[in-house]
Order: structure tokens, then sequence, then C-alpha cells
């Protein structure tokens, strides 16, 4: 008699459903590292749960272990190392780290000079009211000031109650022209790359049946990173966009994680973006 599969479900973020690039990426790198595990952990079914959930809600669902997801995307966070099991191989080179900002076109010149973080900290940066990376930037030293609603933020940028709307390097391009017609006078800045840690892992419960799930995607993971696959779909998928946005001859701006655990792979270069190489032919 054949094995039972194990079945996976999966939900992302809301920050992964928006991109059709990151969605497509994620649940394609978790179904590669299932299919490369198969002989040694039998066959798998992947679904996608079909409820609306946030973050917030994810959790709960999988510590309640209730069914209705058992696989979720989240950037690392101290306090759900308390709470779930995470496959500690960053899935997405902790590109979620590198940040470029939305500003009005005409302040164009006042970030050309900036140089140091010290410098970044004149700026006013816009960030939701819930978002994990207001805290990091605030505990950094730089200015944020929080707006409640997401389509709210553009209009804050525009009506300079900020200064730059900081955003994902795979986010800036497609919110920008989603709204051009409205917010006319606003641009993606042309010289800055802030960056600060921040790995994607696959998290699953806190329980025996979880860390057999976890064991299997991490074994899955250390395969396609050791002979490049995983390097080569991310390549694949966000090279493009990367390039245009010429990360490698940008102004690199680093600053700590201050919602990293100690248990982060941090000093591993096979898990973590290197703008530089970007601009290599």
């Amino acid at each position: 008699m054949a094995a039972a599969p194990m079945v996976f479900i999966y939900k992302l973020p809301p920050s992964e459903m928006k991109s059709t690039v990151a969605k497509q990426y994620t649940r394609t790198v978790l179904r590669m590292a299932l299919e490369r595990t198969t002989r040694e952990f039998g066959p798998f079914e992947l679904h996608m749960a079909i409820n609306e959930m946030n973050e917030t809600r994810q959790v709960v669902e999988m510590e309640k272990g209730g069914g209705l997801v058992n696989t979720v995307s989240l950037p690392a966070r101290k306090d759900l190392d308390k709470r779930l099991v995470a496959v500690r191989i960053p899935k997405d080179f902790g590109v979620l780290g590198f940040r470029v900002f939305l500003i009005r076109a005409e302040d164009q010149p006042r970030f050309d000079a900036i140089r140091t973080v010290a410098d970044l900290q004149a700026i006013r940066i816009g960030q939701g009211t819930t978002w994990v990376d207001g805290k990091i930037l605030e505990d950094a030293g730089l200015q944020v000031v929080r707006g409640s609603d997401f389509e709210g933020l553009f209009q804050m940028l525009q009506e300079k109650r900020f200064d730059a709307f900081s955003r994902g390097v795979y986010e800036a391009g497609r919110e920008l022209e989603a709204r051009q017609a409205s917010l006319v006078d606003l641009a993606i800045e042309k010289g800055l790359l802030l960056y600060y840690p921040m790995p994607g892992y696959y998290w699953f419960p806190n329980t025996p049946d979880g860390k057999l799930r976890a064991r299997r995607v991490e074994a899955g993971l250390t395969a396609m990173v050791a002979d490049g696959t995983l390097k080569r779909l991310f390549l694949q998928e966000y090279g493009l966009v990367l390039k245009q946005l010429d990360l490698s001859r940008r102004r690199l701006l680093k600053i700590d994680n201050s919602q990293l655990g100690p248990d982060e792979p941090l000093d591993n270069p096979a898990f973590w973006l290197n703008p530089a190489e970007l601009g290599r032919k």
C-alpha cells in the first residue's frame, strides 16, 4: 500500500500576495524543495489555504493546529521564534531587507547629498502603523511617520507629511506604476539603497508533525542552495527588476534589524543577496 502523501497547506503574507512575482516565487521554491525530498520523505500534496488571513491570524491558526494552514512564509522575527519553527534558510536571499525610497521627484537633490545613516536621520520616512519595519527604522535612530491606510501613505508623501516612503526593491516600481496617473509628482529615488537583514523563512507549527515538515523543507532547500538551483531561480524571477534599479551602483546604507533573534545565519554568504554581484556581466 502506497504511503499517504504529506499535505502542505500554505499561506503567504499580504505583501507577497500583492506581488505576482513574489507569490509565484515562494510557491515554486516550496514545491521544488518538496520534490527534491520525495525519495526520503515520500509523496506530498501542496495547496494554498483558501481562507483570508492577515499575518497575526496565520500565526494563531498555526498554533491552534485546526488544519486551515500548516505552512507560512513570513520574515524572521524573534517573537515568532517562541511560537513557531523556522527553516533558517532565506528562501529569497534576504531581498526583503533591501529598500529604496519613493519620494517627491523635486526632492532628488536633497537625497543626492545623503552619504551616511546619520545624514538619513534628517529624512522623515513613511511606514504603516503595524509594520515591523517601522520599529527597525526607529531603533536605528531614523524618523518614522506612521499611517494606518496603505493607499493613504502615498497621499501623505505627495502632501509632504513625510519625505520618503520606504519600499522593497520589488515593490517600488510596481506600486508607483499602478498609481502614476494620480501621483504624478512621485518617483523612485535614484541613488540610495537602505539595507537591514530581513530573511524570509518558511515557518511550521511547533509540534512533532510541524517539525517533520520543517526538516523536509530544510533538506530540500539545502540541496537547492548547494547546487545553485535556488540562486538561479531567484535571479530568474527577481534579476530584471533588481538590475532596473541599478542596485550595484547605489550608495548602500546599512542598519541593524532589532527584531531578529540570536540564531539567524547572518555569517553565511551563500544565503544572502550581494548587490555588487548584480552589476557583473
